[in-house]
């Protein structure tokens, strides 16, 4: 519950920010400036990074279930298995976004 509040509080902390502060001259590299350059190769390999953990995790959990995961979602309509794999997807989205955030 602190978790929330506190990213509740950054969050309005933020657009109080960016809706009351008058807009930042531009970098003297330009808009695409070292710093830009910098930030988009981490984030790139962050992603790739991410998506080859995203590939094993669910690699993992596939090969854990003793059952066949495509069958029982496709073919029976598990909707509850389908609901737990996409927590999952979305929770290592979040480990993702976060590890590039930084």
């Amino acid at each position: 519950m602190i978790t929330a509040l506190s990213s509740i509080h950054r969050l309005s902390a933020t657009l109080t920010s960016l809706l009351l502060e008058p807009a930042a001259a531009p970098p003297a590299g330009g808009a695409f400036g070292p710093e830009f350059i910098e930030n988009l190769v981490q984030a790139l390999i962050f992603s790739a990074l991410g998506m080859v953990l995203f590939a094993l995790f669910w690699f993992v959990a596939v090969r854990v279930t003793p059952f066949s995961v495509r069958k029982e979602i496709e073919d029976d309509q598990n909707t509850a298995l389908a609901v737990v794999f996409g927590a999952m997807i979305i929770g290592i989205a979040m480990i993702v976004s976060a590890a590039i955030l930084g």
